[in-house]
């Protein structure tokens, strides 16, 4: 007898099982119009549309969500490969968004088709009391990334690894950030203080170390700010322009001292807003692919070759922009033998604009030389009226005089104005 309500119960439980998993299957949408709904809301939120190739989630065994090749549709689409998400149901009976891990693994990130999104936080005007779901204190606990190529204006690629744990209110506790093809180790790391809005920041790059602590403030209620300073010491030049791919002009050990400010409403305006000043030497270092010397006596016509410094000393600016990193070298001071030399440096969208005096005694006797043009192929020149005077220098006083000269003959014209074209060389 007693068998009989001990199976009447276990088909009561199966039966009410099983209609609840009709009701879920009926109630929860398939995975095909979640991508759907997950692809009207992205388009929505970034202004360009978004397609998802396949979506999965699944309850059991663990909750998780999918997401396989999603790309924008734009000339050079943002792609992710694989993205997986494990999101805490706990949460979800509090009406909050919260997930233990985030993965992502492979990515393409051009940065112009990201700065093509729509800008703004996506708020929707609404009161977060009246959301049916709204982000929870700690939104997520880790992100991991792998095999994300980032690629900047100039088109070069270049692949991270890193990670994020974070703290309530999105701080990171420990984050990690390397590049995957360099050459030495080249990574970033940022370890929290106590519980302070201050970072410890570690950087590993060239064969030396740029370290320092940034600390992040609120200016305004919606307006972040991250500064600090740092210490470049022992960074190898040549091998700094070759980790990011780019092609080294001076080689040598670079020390100094870096102050760092960025601000914003979101992470792109904090990094489209990034302003650094350093304050650098190098000793010894050499000017690669130039021969100051031989660009002076040759009055600019020739330059090929390579300049020996004993000392560069100088002050870097670097401030994102619209169109890209202007790089502001002033203050410059080298020193090679007999020779010394002072001026700017501008670099901006692969084009240089500098002025340099170059001289045999420090502030006495200089030789005026404006570069400008393609970084790749520039043009070297010498103002007429600085080789006039030369000219009148040497026939004065042979040897020193063509420098004396050249000082005396570009003071004099631009006194009266007679050197507005540069002679260019052919």
């Amino acid at each position: 007898m007693t068998r009989r309500p001990a199976l009447k119960i276990t088909l009561v439980v199966v039966a009410v099982l099983a209609a609840a998993g009709i009701a879920i299957a009926v109630a929860i949408p398939g995975e095909a119009e979640v991508a759907r709904r997950a692809e009207q809301a992205l388009t929505e939120k970034l202004g360009v549309p978004v397609h998802i190739g396949r979506l999965h989630w699944q309850l059991l065994p663990t909750p998780m969500v999918e997401v396989f090749d999603a790309t924008t549709e734009q000339d050079k689409p943002v792609v992710i490969k694989h993205l997986a998400a494990w999101p805490r149901i706990g949460r979800l009976l509090h009406r909050e968004i919260a997930f233990d891990r985030v993965t992502l693994n492979g990515a393409t990130i051009p940065q112009l088709s990201v700065k093509a999104f729509k800008q703004g936080d996506g708020d929707d005007g609404k009161d977060p009391k009246d959301k049916f779901l709204r982000l929870a204190g700690q939104p997520l606990q880790r992100a991991e990334f792998h095999k994300v190529t980032w690629i900047g204006r100039r088109e070069i690629p270049l692949e991270f690894d890193g990670s994020v744990d974070f703290d309530p209110a999105w701080r990171p506790r420990e984050a990690a950030l390397w590049l995957t093809e360099a050459q030495s180790p080249a990574r970033l790391e940022l370890h929290r203080i106590e519980s302070q809005d201050r970072f410890k920041t570690d950087i590993t790059v060239a064969d030396g170390s740029w370290n320092g602590t940034l600390e992040l403030t609120q200016p305004t209620p919606d307006t972040w700010r991250i500064a600090g300073p740092l210490q470049p010491r022992n960074i190898d030049l040549r091998l700094l322009l070759e980790t990011f791919k780019r092609k080294p002009v001076i080689a040598g050990r670079a020390n100094g001292e870096t102050t760092l400010q960025a601000e914003g409403q979101s992470l792109g305006d904090i990094v489209q807003s990034l302003h650094t000043r350093t304050t650098f030497s190098v000793n010894p270092a050499t000017i690669l692919r130039f021969d100051l010397d031989r660009a002076i006596r040759s009055l600019g016509k020739e330059h090929q070759g390579t300049t020996p410094l004993q000392t560069l000393t100088g002050v870097l600016d670097t401030q994102n922009d619209s169109d890209g990193i202007v790089m502001r070298y002033s203050a410059l001071k080298a020193k090679s033998g007999a020779l010394s030399a002072s001026g700017t440096v501008v670099l901006q969208n692969r084009k240089v604009d500098a002025d340099i005096a170059v001289d045999l005694v420090d502030g006495v006797i200089g030789v005026p030389l404006r570069i400008t043009g393609p970084v790749t192929d520039p043009t070297y020149s010498v103002p007429p009226a600085a080789i006039a005077g030369a000219a009148v220098g040497t026939a004065v006083l042979p040897g020193v005089g063509t420098a004396i000269g050249a000082r005396i003959g570009d003071a004099l014209g631009r006194l009266f104005g007679t050197d507005k074209k540069p002679a260019r060389s052919p």
